[in-house]
């Protein structure tokens, strides 16, 4: 009877002593959030925007930053890939950190706000108050009341000024940067400046750009959108030639088809052997190629007449091709690739999946396809994930006779909601079927769409 009250009595002090080892954790986390009263971080730098992996780094430890969030001297902020984030300057102000961005918070007052730009591109709005960044290989940017962007990578510092104007500095030189104009500094610390050219502005900075209402611009809103329509333009064009590229490389080595599973390292792996298999089967037609075209040549000289003869019967022979080529043909359809679900819904993404969710929730940006005759939507999905680099997993359901499809980009069904997952849509309808059982006509319209449940 005793030992029982003994057992008993151990294991209320061991609950006793977890609940007291939570609560402490709690509290830490809190502190250290600066969530407890009396610890409120400054709102001179707000986080108000975040899309895809942004985290903070505050008294060594590290979490994923959530709008709303003051940050204070000594923080860390890291943007990964196909990432962003938009903070508030000075209340009036606009702080974005692009993709593959490191900034830590040094000192922050009233009158003066520095940073340290270790990698990555800035864009900022300064209005309220003076601002100086100061890149990793040493070159500082300080201004007041202006709109520009600063990139560090490896070898080169970059200042564009868009309005206003910001100094340059480097260990030797100092030169004041006007609207329109941008200072390159080199690991050589020569600092040269030129005119800005909209080619050379970054695509997230484009997209700031034409959505800011500060006046005083260098370019005007109609050149900014009409850039942002060329790229888009020029990106889509060149996935339809990828697509073009693989689709004839499809028809030339006949593989199995196979869904990509298994972990990223994995699919690179598998997609690099497909690759090097391709290659060694183009190296031997080049070769088969080059000893036909000698045999042709030694004929040609000996048989002049036989080798027009022969030219007359390939013309024929291409001509022929290229007609049933067209008559295989299904005409085009659009596919279109989207997660931006998700962005509003950060906090219920599995962990580790925020990497794989773009800045703006767009996978594939709407590419057009031609289409071949009999394919499904589920076809036209499989071979443009493919000839993307997209991940994409399916599995066949027996019971309904059709594929359906787990994950693209490595989003899964399950991942952000009980209900989340992948919908597809062809013009605008949304098919109580599988898209393999779908067959896509001439002018068709699909989107995809991951969609979260949120309870």
């Amino acid at each position: 009877m005793e030992t029982r009250k003994k057992k008993r009595l151990l294991n209320i002090l061991m609950f006793v002593l977890i609940a007291v080892i939570a609560f402490c954790a709690v509290m830490a986390v809190s502190a250290v959030k600066g969530n407890m009263a009396g610890n409120e971080p400054s709102s001179l730098v707000k986080s108000q925007d975040i899309k895809g992996a942004v985290f903070i780094e505050r008294k060594e430890v590290s979490y994923s930053l959530e709008s709303g969030i003051g940050l204070m001297p000594g923080d860390k902020v890291s943007v990964e890939s196909r990432s962003g984030a938009d903070f508030s300057l000075y209340d009036s102000g606009l702080l974005y950190l692009s993709e593959n961005t490191e900034l830590t918070l040094d000192q922050m007052g009233k009158d003066q706000l520095q940073a340290g730009l270790a990698s990555g591109q800035i864009y900022t709005e300064t209005e309220g108050g003076p601002v100086t960044f100061t890149a990793a290989d040493g070159v500082s940017v300080q201004a007041e009341d202006a709109v520009f962007s600063l990139s560090a990578y490896k070898g080169s510092t970059q200042l564009m000024v868009f309005a206003g104007s910001a100094d340059i500095s480097t260990g030797s030189e100092k030169q004041t940067v006007q609207a329109g104009s941008s200072a390159l500094v080199t690991d050589e610390d020569a600092l040269d400046t030129e005119g800005i050219r909209l080619s050379s502005v970054s695509g997230s900075v484009l997209e700031k750009l034409a959505g800011s209402s500060r006046k005083g611009l260098c370019f005007s809103k109609s050149d900014l959108k009409n850039e942002i329509r060329e790229r888009a333009d020029q990106a889509q064009e060149s996935a339809e030639n990828e697509l073009e590229t693989s689709d004839a490389e499809s028809s030339e080595v006949q593989d199995p088809p196979q869904t990509e599973t298994g972990s990223e390292p994995e699919i690179k792996s598998a997609r690099k052997q497909t690759s090097e298999k391709k290659t060694e089967t183009a190296s031997k037609k080049k070769k088969t190629s080059e000893k036909s075209s000698q045999a042709s040549s030694s004929a040609s000289q000996s048989e002049g007449r036989t080798g027009k003869a022969s030219a007359k019967n390939t013309k024929k022979k291409s001509t022929a091709s290229s007609a049933e080529k067209k008559k295989s043909s299904a005409g085009s359809c659009t596919i279109k690739i989207e997660c931006s679900s998700i962005l509003k819904h950060m906090d219920q993404l599995a962990k580790g999946k925020d990497r794989y969710v773009p800045e703006d929730g767009v996978i594939l940006a709407k590419t057009k396809v031609a289409l071949k005759k009999g394919e499904s939507a589920y076809d036209v999905t499989k071979r443009v994930c493919k000839a993307q680099g997209i991940q994409m997993e399916a599995a066949y359901t027996p019971g309904y006779g059709s594929y359906y499809i787990e994950g693209i980009n490595n989003l899964y069904e399950f991942d952000c909601g009980e209900t989340s997952g992948w919908l597809y849509q062809v013009n605008g309808w949304e098919p109580n079927y599988g898209s393999s059982e779908y067959e896509i006509k001439d002018g068709d319209a699909i989107v995809w769409t991951y969609t979260c449940s949120v309870k």
